[in-house]
C-alpha cells in the first residue's frame, strides 16, 4: 500500500466496498485498530465513519488507543 497514492487507495477501497462491503470493512476494522501509521489509520477510520461502520465498542477501544490527536478532529 505504500506504493500508491491516496486517490489510487480510495479508489481500491471503493470498488472493495462495492464488490464485497463485508470484507472491505473487515479489513479497514483491521487498520483502524492495528494500523501503526497515523495516516493510513486516518483513512481508514474516515471511510468508516462515512459509512456508519463505527460503533461504540470500536470508539471506545480506539479512544484507549489513541495516538493521533488529528484523527480524533
Amino acid at each position: 500500500m505504500d506504493e500508491i497514492d491516496f486517490d489510487q487507495w480510495a479508489q481500491v477501497v471503493n470498488k472493495g466496498l462495492e464488490l464485497s462491503y463485508n470484507q472491505t470493512i473487515s479489513a479497514l476494522h483491521e487498520l483502524a485498530k492495528n494500523e501503526i501509521d497515523d495516516g493510513k489509520r486516518f483513512n481508514a477510520i474516515h471511510v468508516l465513519q462515512e459509512n456508519g461502520e463505527i460503533d461504540e465498542e470500536m470508539k471506545k477501544s480506539m479512544i484507549e488507543r489513541k495516538k493521533d490527536e488529528e484523527v480524533w478532529e
